[in-house]
């Protein structure tokens, strides 16, 4: 994967959130502060504005993703700002020390995994939580089981998105746990969660855009 594609999937992605922060909002106001896509959306706004401004210093992966969880970490609000300054950080890391020989799809789970695991520490929280957990831990298991069939990075990009998709949607019958949602105990149940649906809408912009590094032979 170049350094490239991953600037395409923060482009993929405030697109997403510019079409969706409406209904995110209306997912957060039936059981936070209805300000979950417009948090996003100025956060990841401010991603990619840094990107775009600084092109010379994107020359890898690592870069890249680096400079996203830094400027997350700069100009992100709430629980979730933080929660992506850690995840995309995590990334950067086992990009740095992985091989350019690895085959992308390894690649690929490998960086999903540790991102996974950093935000998992830091917001304390386990499946079934009412969480971005929800959308964010099943994709991971099922890319992990396609890493090990010897799936494309397209194949398993697929697999990713339609695992998180089925998580996200269970969170409609969950309980919250962490978060604000935590404060309505069973009334949280019915709703679907708002980090759930924009981990997802992420997971979609990681198969779009990531496109350039697939080929029919990765």
């Amino acid at each position: 994967m170049r350094p490239t594609d991953w600037v395409h999937v923060i482009d993929e992605f405030v697109e997403g959130l510019s079409l969706q922060a409406t209904y995110l909002d209306g997912l957060d106001a039936a059981i936070g502060d209805g300000e979950h896509g417009a948090t996003m959306l100025r956060s990841f706004r401010a991603v990619q504005e840094a990107l775009h401004d600084t092109p010379n210093d994107l020359e890898s992966e690592a870069l890249v993703l680096g400079a996203i969880g830094a400027t997350l970490s700069r100009c992100a609000g709430g629980a979730a700002g933080a929660l992506y300054s850690s995840f995309f950080g995590a990334m950067a890391k086992t990009a740095s020390a992985s091989s350019s020989d690895e085959k992308p799809g390894s690649r690929f789970m490998s960086m999903l995994g540790e991102g996974v695991g950093a935000l998992q520490r830091l917001g304390k929280a386990q499946p079934g939580d009412k969480t971005m957990l929800d959308t964010l831990a099943p994709a991971l298991e099922a890319a992990r089981i396609a890493e090990r069939e010897g799936r494309t990075l397209r194949e398993i990009l697929s697999i990713a998105v339609l695992a998180g998709e089925n998580g996200m949607a269970g969170t409609r019958e969950m309980e919250a746990k962490k978060g604000r949602a935590s404060y309505l105990g069973a009334r949280s149940v019915g709703h679907q969660d708002p980090g759930a649906t924009s981990a997802f809408l992420l997971l979609q912009a990681m198969k779009k855009g990531l496109a350039g590094a697939i080929g029919t032979s990765v």
